[in-house]
């Protein structure tokens, strides 16, 4: 994150294998806030393939967390109450 913060305004940073100018990744790192540093461990964590570049990886992956986060965590929520795991969490008659 300090490299990406550190990076000249006019520069062009690569993120999903797409050039972005450097001040608009700057402004999305700039709205990471703890929650998605966790979500992106978690999703790190989970993820099985190689990964041929971390750096550029983990770029991506904080730029995409800003958006993705709340969406991720909320969809497990469904999934857990509504879909699949329905058995773990049942009320108490």
């Amino acid at each position: 994150m300090v490299d990406v913060l550190n990076t000249p305004d006019d520069s062009i940073i690569r993120v999903n294998q797409a050039s972005q100018k450097a001040k608009v990744v700057k402004d999305r790192f700039r709205q990471i806030r703890y929650k998605h540093i966790e979500y992106v461990k978690l999703v790190f964590s989970e993820y099985t393939g190689e990964i041929s570049s971390i750096r550029n990886y983990l770029i991506t992956a904080l730029f995409n967390s800003v958006t993705t986060c709340d969406i991720y965590f909320s969809q497990r929520v469904q999934h857990d109450l509504y879909g699949e795991g329905k058995d773990k969490w049942q009320i108490a008659k």
